[in-house]
């Protein structure tokens, strides 16, 4: 007992609960009768009546009766099956197809931006050896500019503690 205590690494209680749990175990392996009264069959632990036969069960014996129409079930699931996998295939190929448009479109998109980023701005008005030039409407568009024109183009800050106040601009 000490030894398949020390090799299962329990303790006396732990040994009891198996013992206990051995012995109540074998009424679980106690006959099945079969009774038979008019159309219904019982299965009990129990006999019911006189002519209560135990019941032997196989693993090789089907409860259940194969369909008559079994092979026509068969190819009706095989079609089904068939188109299952096509719709889905179908599917797929269009998630595809809607990914690769989409990532062409943000790759147009980022050629854009990028194009437009190093985009060369010509020059502001100004003297050349040519003469003056003309402001290129394009340019002057993306100017910043004051919001009002009675904001001063170049604001200093004077204050530490007040702010942007407009009586200590320059």
């Amino acid at each position: 007992m000490k030894v398949l205590q020390k090799w299962l690494g329990i303790d006396r209680a732990g040994m009891a609960s198996v013992i206990l749990c051995w012995l109540l175990a074998a009424p679980a392996s106690a006959e099945i009768y079969r009774c038979v009264d008019g159309e219904t069959t019982v299965f009990s632990d129990k006999p019911c009546s006189q002519d209560a036969e135990v019941h032997r069960s196989e693993d090789r014996i089907s409860v259940v009766n194969p369909a008559e129409n079994l092979d026509r079930v068969a190819a009706s699931n095989k079609t089904f099956l068939e188109k299952r996998r096509q719709a889905l295939a179908q599917q797929r190929e269009y998630a595809a197809e809607q990914q690769r448009e989409a990532q062409q479109r943000q790759r147009r998109r980022e050629a854009l931006e990028q194009a437009s980023r190093y985009r060369t701005v010509v020059g502001q008005l100004g003297h050349s050896a040519f003469g003056v030039r003309p402001i290129d409407p394009r340019t002057d568009s993306r100017r910043q500019r004051p919001e009002s024109p009675e904001e001063p183009t170049r604001r200093t800050l004077l204050s530490r503690s007040g702010g942007n106040q407009p009586n200590i601009l320059r």
